[in-house]
């Protein structure tokens, strides 16, 4: 009984963990925008590799939702517009992903960072 309890408290403990927002940081190196809702309409792959950190990610490439599939459209078309202006920059990006929003095993981007570096 006590082996069942710890058991129950475990994967009590543990279930949250597994759905904590994790930050990726890179440099877009490739985007891709679809017609339809195929990748939620959007895709973006950085130069750093990420699904180490979230293993149910099981590819290189992050949806950032234009298709509205989590959020608005607008919103995931603003993220892809802040990737593609600091990729066209050169200016990394900060990006937020949930393992538990995915389309097709892409991870979902739902924040977006960019950093731009000022010449002083």
């Amino acid at each position: 009984m006590r082996a069942l309890i710890f058991i129950c408290l475990a994967v009590m403990v543990a279930a949250p963990a597994s759905a904590r927002n994790v930050w990726v940081t890179g440099n877009v190196v490739k985007t891709v925008v679809s017609e339809d809702a195929k990748f939620a309409g959007c895709l973006v792959k950085l130069d750093t590799p990420y699904q180490g950190q979230v293993p149910a990610c099981r590819n290189d490439w992050l949806s950032f939702d234009c298709a509205g599939l989590f959020t608005e459209k607008s919103s995931g078309a603003r993220r892809l517009d802040s990737a593609i202006l600091a990729g066209a920059m050169g200016a990394p990006i900060r990006a937020r992903l949930n393992a538990k929003r995915q389309v097709d095993g892409w991870c979902v981007v739902d924040r977006v960072e960019v950093q731009f570096h000022s010449a002083q």
